[in-house]
């Protein structure tokens, strides 16, 4: 069945008949509206009222003659109407005239142009007057009458607004066509003769003699596009949407041009001896001496032939195709879209209906969607699974419904819908079962993310499709969260050892006692599958239980295979959800596994911050076991010693006696040293600290004390150097490092010297004797600097107060007191600074005015 986008069917049978000349021909064409009005070959222009079905577009027009009127004695080449304004613009022995729409009479007033070749009115004007045109015309040959005429059209935003351009002289004139007359906008120069021009928007494309041009109007900057050879190509031009073009080039190429000089689309090859096109997407409609052809700008493919008598005139009107074919005015009535769609599909030509169908699925959103279900089953049958994916997305096709493709996976006593399919599109049968099963996964996982909706047998069709890929099964669950039906996944997963994932599915549907009990199975070896996966899962399962009886009851099988994993039952339980246990609780639970009970215990401690000093001890006393056991067995581990630093550095309360005596049992003198100091014992504390070497014990201090300048440093740092001088010690070395190192200023000097032995030399301390001296002679110094300014401050302060005190004030006898009203005595009177004067009972803070409230100290 040839592809059929129009029907040709009759608008007004015969104008010569209407009007009485059998020889009369038309030679324009304009509508707007139910106004139809031709120009003809004798000059005469006709007023005809047509009606189109709205709701049916593709019902052929009815018209009627209302009135003709002669205009001129030569041929009509151009008409171009202003409905708001009830006025016509007619073009004819290159003289542009202006009409009453209705009576066809002449517009008193207005301008005649002389010299107009050419006339184009702008789809999209740019013009702040709402009852104003604009109008573009060239000049042009007048023994040619087939002049194409741009439809007039207006904004959506503004129904009263147009453009028309006109070109004569060498000259394109962008007119304002308003109640008052017909006003120049702007002037652009042309390089040469104009044979065919268009305007939109802000640019006009002009074809002068050999190459076409853009100009834009309001800069008036001009862009070259092409050369052509006059002789062989007749230039056309017509705007196809704002400010894009659409040029007749050599060798019979219909080209796309943007007012920027470039294309976004390629060229179209046309037939060649064409004489009439207008554009109606995705068509580019042509005519020449054989009919009416239709070229497909989306492959460049003829799609339609129509037959009409001779070369027709063109032209597109909102949609409306209108073709003048001697004294016949036909329609182009398109065949219903979606009718289209069918034909291209079953044609074979998918591009040209996904392109039809992306063009046109905005009018009709309801029809799309069936015809989006074929297209995309179509594609599916031709290989093509990702736009098959898409279209069907858009499509009225469920997800669900898709499952026939693969009967393995199509729910159980579900009606089978693939037989429909396959009547649809009978291809599909052709298409095998994998690539069936393929197509289904990749496209129930694309839906899935577009759709927020969640269908069980989609979810489950999916975890049957992905039971032959592991890796992407588990992806997918931990990902997506599938609910399905796990009774019919329980014999395909298992069958493949996807035990530990058929559990998570259980979970997941809300059976979490079932997916436990399948997990511990595994990890038991009573049920196969991948045990490594099972613990990850049900450590998960448990962390997040809401029954404490299924960790009482479960936790076990994980902590004797792994207790590290273990512990995150307790550690990784979410802040958001309530405990389940006391930390009594969980520390008598895994008193069997220790290293799951030190985890616990670290987490509690360091991360938490638990102040318990029950759980701080315990902790330090699971590090002591350890040690312990690893020097028995001849190890020499130090993580747990450094772990128990650690602690022991940290703010944890801790129960010191429970573990000093095992540290000193284990000759831990630094960890011993540190339980001395939280007891208060800090020489016992810096003895243990320096059997481990003078800088050691430095750093001990440091660490003790770290506020530099503080007693308790001075008091270590004194002790310290006390220890380096004993005789069984006799660490002279430690001592004048001590001495004359970055902390001998914290040091007192008297003391300091009082604690060395009797026999050292001055020389030997000299460093730290000028060190000391200077520091003693720098606060010297600053004290007195500072006792020197307090007595000149208080000097001034108290110079100050003489001159307030000896000041005398004028009493008048009218004075009174501003806090209690009552007359002033000149006897005894208090005045303050600011010159306020009270009794002296009134003041009641010699410091503060009782006026103001303004404070004064000496």
């Amino acid at each position: 069945m040839p592809f059929r986008a129009f029907d040709l069917v009759p608008v007004i049978t015969s104008v010569a008949h209407d009007v009485g000349d059998p020889s009369l021909k038309v030679s324009a064409v304009e509508a707007g509206g139910a106004d139809l009005f031709l120009g003809t070959t004798s000059g005469l222009v006709l007023h005809y009222q047509y009606q189109v079905d709205k709701h049916d577009r593709t019902a052929p027009p009815s018209s009627a003659l209302i009135n003709f009127q002669p205009a001129s004695t030569a041929p009509v080449t151009g008409l171009c109407l202003a409905s708001a304004l009830e006025l016509l613009l007619v073009l004819a022995e290159e003289t542009l005239v202006t009409l009453h729409a209705g009576a066809l009479t002449p517009v008193d007033g207005y301008v005649r142009h002389r010299g107009v070749t050419a006339l184009a009115a702008n789809p999209d004007p740019r013009t702040d007057d709402p009852f104003s045109i604009q109008v573009r015309t060239t000049r042009t040959r007048t023994d040619d009458p087939f002049i194409q005429v741009r439809t007039t059209r207006t904004r959506t935003d503004d129904p009263f607004s147009i453009q028309v351009c006109i070109a004569r002289r060498r000259q394109l004139l962008v007119l304002n066509v308003t109640s008052s007359g017909l006003h120049t906008v702007r002037e652009l120069a042309a390089p040469d003769r104009v044979r065919a021009l268009a305007i939109s928007g802000d640019a006009v494309c002009a074809a002068a003699a050999g190459h076409y041009l853009v100009y834009r109007v309001s800069s008036g900057r001009t862009q070259p596009l092409f050369e052509y050879d006059p002789a062989l190509v007749r230039p056309m031009v017509r705007s196809v949407r704002k400010e894009e073009f659409l040029v007749l080039g050599p060798a019979d190429l219909a080209m796309f041009a943007l007012v920027t000089g470039t294309s976004q689309r390629p060229p179209v090859q046309l037939k060649p001896g064409v004489s009439h096109w207008t554009y109606q997407h995705p068509y580019i409609i042509t005519s020449d001496s054989a009919g009416i052809t239709l070229i497909s700008v989306v492959d460049d493919q003829l799609r339609q032939e129509l037959a009409v008598p001779e070369p027709a005139l063109l032209d597109n009107f909102d949609g409306t195709l209108l073709v003048c074919a001697g004294s016949t005015v036909l329609s182009l009535c398109p065949v219903p879209w979606h009718e289209q769609v069918k034909a291209l599909v079953r044609s074979g030509d998918l591009e040209a209906a996904v392109s039809l169908l992306d063009g046109s699925a905005a009018a009709d959103p309801s029809a799309a969607a069936p015809l989006c279900r074929l297209i995309g089953l179509s594609l599916l049958a031709a290989g093509q699974t990702r736009r098959a994916s898409e279209l069907l997305l858009r499509s009225d096709l469920e997800p669900a419904q898709l499952l026939s493709l693969v009967p393995a996976v199509c729910p159980p006593g579900s009606p089978d819908r693939a037989a429909a399919l396959t009547a649809e599109v009978p291809a599909l049968t052709a298409v095998p079962d994998d690539q069936r099963a393929q197509f289904l996964r990749e496209h129930l996982l694309r839906a899935r993310t577009h759709s927020p909706l969640r269908s069980t047998a989609v979810d489950t069709g999916l975890v049957l499709l992905l039971a032959d890929r592991p890796p992407e099964l588990s992806s997918f669950i931990a990902e997506q969260r599938p609910v399905c039906d796990p009774e019919r996944c329980r014999e395909p997963l298992t069958g493949a050892g996807l035990t530990a994932e058929l559990g998570q599915l259980q979970l997941l549907a809300g059976d979490g006692e079932a997916a436990l009990t399948l997990w511990d199975g595994v990890l038991q070896r009573r049920r196969p599958g991948d045990a490594g996966a099972a613990l990850r899962y049900m450590v998960q399962a448990l962390t997040g239980a809401e029954d404490p009886v299924w960790v009482r009851r479960f936790a076990d099988s994980v902590l004797e295979l792994d207790q590290q994993l273990g512990a995150g039952v307790f550690t990784g339980r979410p802040e958001s959800l309530p405990a389940l246990f006391s930390s009594e609780e969980v520390c008598s639970f895994l008193r069997r596994y220790p290293t799951a009970l030190t985890l616990y215990l670290e987490h509690q401690v360091f991360t938490r911050r638990a102040e318990s000093e029950w759980l701080s001890t315990q902790l330090g006393g699971l590090y002591l076991d350890r040690l312990s056991q690893s020097r028995q067995l001849g190890s020499d581990e130090t993580e747990p010693a450094s772990r128990l630093l650690s602690l022991l550095r940290s703010r944890a309360p801790l129960r010191v006696a429970a573990l000093l005596h095992r540290t000193l049992a284990l000759q831990l003198d630094t960890h011993s040293a540190h339980l001395y100091c939280r007891s208060g014992e800090y020489e016992k504390a810096l003895e243990l600290a320096a059997r481990a070497g003078p800088a050691e014990a430095l750093t001990f201090v440091l660490e003790v004390a770290p506020e530099s300048g503080s007693a308790l440093r001075r008091r270590l740092l004194h002790q310290l150097l006390d220890i380096h001088l004993r005789p069984e010690n006799d660490n002279v070395a430690a001592a004048l490092a001590l001495l004359s190192g970055a902390r001998a200023a914290e040091l007192e000097p008297r003391r300091a010297l009082a604690a060395l032995p009797d026999a050292w030399s001055t020389a030997v301390v000299a460093p730290f004797l000028v060190a000391a001296l200077r520091r003693q002679l720098h606060r010297h110094h600053a004290a007195q600097l500072s006792r020197q300014l307090a007595r000149a401050e208080s000097s001034t302060a108290r110079a100050a107060l003489t001159r307030h005190q000896r000041r005398s004030v004028a009493v008048p006898a009218n004075a009174y007191c501003p806090v209690c009203h009552k007359a002033l005595s000149a006897e005894a009177l208090s005045v303050y600074p600011n010159g306020v004067t009270v009794h002296p009972g009134c003041a009641a803070n010699p410091r503060r005015c009782p006026v103001t409230g303004q404070l004064y100290s000496v």
